[in-house]
């Protein structure tokens, strides 16, 4: 697998890499777009807070209301307590109909999750000390949004989002071209 970290000798030839960081941008807190950019299927060895259980590691590429896009981490485990934010997502990507109401059965469709996948979320900062004691921001996704959640945050993102494939904006209310 290209992704998976993998050690090398002094005397070996490697590829250089980008060295900007990434694409890590601490995102304005409030609505964002968000569209799976990774899936994997992992384990969470558990802690002194969560049991052991199955999750959903996904990595995200999030636009906030500025136009920022950064790269979110969000794992999903498979937990009782971790409903909510299980059923939220699954409804804010479209794979359960957002009129499912509360305590319904259902499957979760793990498999009809896709990359390109899109849908809204509400992003906030959440501050951390690194190994080095250095006071650091990261973004995490709040919640996943959908229903009347949705309506209001793309009135917020509409100046930011981009033009479905085929759509002709008139011109005479164009303000800015789509990202």
């Amino acid at each position: 697998m290209a992704d998976e970290i993998r050690a090398f000798g002094w005397d070996d030839t490697v590829q250089t890499a980008d060295d900007s960081g990434g694409d890590f941008a601490v995102l304005r807190p409030g609505f964002a777009t968000f569209r799976i950019s990774e899936l994997k299927r992992g384990y969470f060895e558990g802690s002194a807070k969560m049991p052991q259980c199955h999750q959903m590691q996904l990595t995200l590429t999030c636009t906030d209301a500025d136009g920022t896009s950064s790269t979110v981490y969000e794992n999903l485990p498979l937990l009782s307590n971790w409903l909510w934010k299980l059923t939220a997502f699954f409804k804010a990507v479209r794979l359960i109909p957002e009129e499912t109401p509360a305590g319904s059965n259902v499957n979760l469709p793990w498999n009809s999750l896709a990359v390109g996948q899109m849908g809204y979320c509400k992003v906030k900062n959440r501050q951390y000390t690194n190994k080095k004691g250095e006071q650091k921001t990261t973004n995490q996704i709040e919640r996943f949004l959908h229903g009347d959640a949705c309506a209001e945050a793309q009135a917020v993102l509409a100046p930011v989002m981009a033009a479905p494939a085929g759509y002709q904006q008139p011109q005479q209310q164009l303000s800015q071209p789509w990202a």
